[in-house]
């Protein structure tokens, strides 16, 4: 979802999906502790830390990051940091021990630096990367109907 939020008519990642006369652009999105930049993970103390990260990050890449830096980078979301996102909300836990809070701030921080004009991040303090969604739902809903209405 991120990625797709980042990349509104980006040519190179529109897929041949039959329906040319729709948009694949989405008007807003609310993302969960979502990795925001895979080139991290080719750093060892970033992967001993996160270690439930690296193998779907493999997988989507097409290898190890060390050995597959431009796939890294041309399919990390904080590639395509622009004022062009759509409003978002960016929710993470604190204590998330996959994916690191920083991946979700530092994003929020270029977004707002780039003029992105409404990204909202919503930090759960002492959660994890997962957590009773009932914790976050009355931001989200509120979210989703001030950015859809």
């Amino acid at each position: 979802t991120l990625l797709l939020a980042l990349t509104p008519g980006f040519a190179p990642l529109e897929g041949d999906g039959g329906y040319p006369e729709y948009s694949s652009a989405i008007t807003s999105f609310a993302e969960y502790c979502a990795p925001a930049d895979f080139l991290q993970l080719a750093d060892p103390k970033v992967c001993q830390r996160v270690p439930g990260l690296i193998d779907p990050v493999e997988k989507l890449i097409g290898g190890p990051v060390s050995q597959k830096l431009e796939n890294a980078r041309k399919f990390s979301p904080i590639t395509y940091v622009s004022a062009n996102c759509p409003p978002g909300l960016l929710i993470h836990g604190m204590k998330d021990p996959i994916v690191p809070v920083e991946d979700t701030t530092r994003l929020h921080a270029l977004l707002q630096a780039a003029g992105a004009p409404d990204v909202t991040m919503l930090l759960l303090e002492g959660q994890g990367h997962g957590w009773d969604r009932t914790l976050s739902e009355p931001q989200v809903l509120e979210f989703f109907k001030r950015t859809l209405a």
